[in-house]
């Protein structure tokens, strides 16, 4: 997730509000689908891995990213 982040940054998808925001939210959104992935292979079935390690992080993982868009956004114009 940091290098996919690092790599949208370098190439200039960080600097509006709506790329910053999906570029932060495409970094979480892979984090959740791996762990989704895992516990459907390793652990659960693909529903109970989808309704315990997908569906419950959705939310805060927008409020995050939209914080995150945030802070870049406004980072960006102080410089």
């Amino acid at each position: 997730a940091a290098f996919l982040i690092g790599y949208l940054a370098e190439n200039g998808l960080t600097i509006k509000p709506v790329s910053s925001f999906l570029s932060c939210f495409a970094a979480t959104t892979l984090i959740l689908i791996l762990g989704t992935l895992y516990l459907a292979m390793f652990k659960l079935g693909f529903n109970e891995a989808l309704i315990m390690g997908l569906y419950p992080f959705l939310v805060g993982d927008v409020v995050k990213s939209a914080l995150c868009a945030g802070l870049i956004t406004g980072f960006r114009r102080l410089s």
